[in-house]
């Protein structure tokens, strides 16, 4: 059970590459300048990383011109996310909004849109190295001739200096589109264990931008001088979660809309959640609820969560209790999830999911407070969560 489940929260770090290159140089930012060098790859691959299996074309871009062509070939091993990528690290300097872009080209089309993707990773350092939170990701359609794909007003991960742009071929699920009677082959060749290569579905990139957004950097001054740290001052040992044994049925908490307040399963047998997920294959993850909290001056925390799996679920499954620092109070603007979270072991009895020595991000003002689940295969599983809690442990002077 915990080897299963250490497996699939690591698939979160699965963008984090540590492959060196130098930075593209930004210069001073501009509104519409496009930060990407060489990202019509009129160049070849420079300023790009790339997977030996992936290749430049000089005339297959989409004005006839140079392109980087995704032709990694077929493989087998399940157990095991294989990729071909092209990868840049790109310095933010002082912006924190972005409008991405690029085009993109199917040779032939694939089962699923899964198999070609643009991913956007964020670091805390300037060379892609420290850190990575994977910001978010955009795929083609299932369909022929160019296509511009989008992702306007991403907002960078808060204290990050620098982003990947990661164009990636899973070469699993970039399978070929090969009709009913071959699919039926392959799935009897796979379920027999026989290795086989179905054909590819290959693709191509070219115009690749990163631009800030417009109009938008003025508001985190404003908000910045807005705040008020005394304001959100407890105590040390104070509780700041409020209905934090979700007495007073749900009110203050973000929840899933498959919950059930319950009043007489709690830890001292009054009020709790109950939340259930219900899947066909299997969940990575899913939140479940979340509370946001604005924190003063205090530079370490505590915070931590009584939860207990329900035996008459059909599935077996586990959780997470984590923090995501935000730039603004409210859990508003940048933000970064903690490295730190708490898994609960196995068992069907009430444990406690806890996490000291928290310090807040830099610059951060608040904090959510999130429950996840995952369930390991089809069927439903069901968990009780009760008496949620995060407290100063220590003080930091004013500056």
């Amino acid at each position: 059970m915990k080897k299963i489940m250490v497996g699939l929260f690591g698939l979160l770090w699965l963008f984090t590459s540590t492959l060196s290159w130098s930075t593209s140089p930004l210069g001073d930012v501009e509104i519409e300048t496009n930060f990407v060098n060489n990202g019509s790859f009129q160049q070849r691959l420079q300023y790009w990383n790339t997977s030996p299996l992936i290749t430049w074309s000089s005339d297959q871009g989409e004005d006839g011109t140079a392109a980087i062509f995704m032709n990694a070939p077929f493989l087998a091993d399940k157990k095991t996310i294989h990729e071909a990528k092209a990868e840049t690290c790109l310095s933010l300097r002082e912006a924190s909004l972005f409008d991405f872009q690029a085009s993109f080209k199917y040779e032939s089309l694939p089962e699923i849109s899964s198999g070609h993707r643009l991913n956007i990773i964020w670091f805390e350092d300037e060379y892609c190295k420290k850190g990575g939170q994977f910001g978010n990701y955009v795929e083609p359609k299932l369909q022929y001739g160019w296509q511009v794909l989008q992702a306007a007003g991403q907002r960078a991960a808060l204290n990050a200096r620098s982003v990947k742009i990661q164009l990636a071929q899973n070469q699993r699920t970039s399978a070929q589109s090969v009709g009913v009677m071959m699919s039926v082959r392959y799935w009897i060749l796979d379920f027999l264990g026989v290795d086989y290569s179905p054909p590819i579905a290959f693709g191509l990139w070219d115009n690749i931008y990163m631009a800030v957004t417009p109009g938008v950097e003025s508001s985190n001054a404003v908000a910045q001088a807005k705040y008020q740290p005394d304001l959100n001052e407890r105590p040390l040992g104070k509780n700041y979660v409020l209905n934090s044994g979700f007495d007073e049925d749900t009110q203050q908490w973000r929840v899933s809309t498959d919950h059930q307040w319950i009043s007489d399963e709690g830890v001292s047998l009054r009020g709790a959640l109950r939340t259930t997920i219900t899947s066909k294959k299997g969940s990575m993850g899913t939140g479940v609820f979340s509370q946001c909290v604005n924190f003063g001056l205090q530079q370490q925390f505590e915070m931590g969560i009584q939860f207990k799996r329900l035996s008459r679920s059909t599935q077996d499954g586990g959780g997470r209790y984590r923090p995501t620092w935000y730039e603004f109070e409210n859990c508003k603007g940048r933000h970064t999830i903690s490295n730190k979270h708490a898994d609960p072991v196995d068992g069907d009895e009430w444990q406690s999911l806890v996490i000291t020595d928290l310090v807040p991000a830099g610059g951060s003002r608040s904090v959510k407070l999130a429950g996840i689940q995952v369930i390991q295969g089809a069927g439903d599983f069901s968990v009780v969560w009760d008496d949620a809690y995060f407290i100063g442990r220590s003080f930091r002077s004013p500056k």
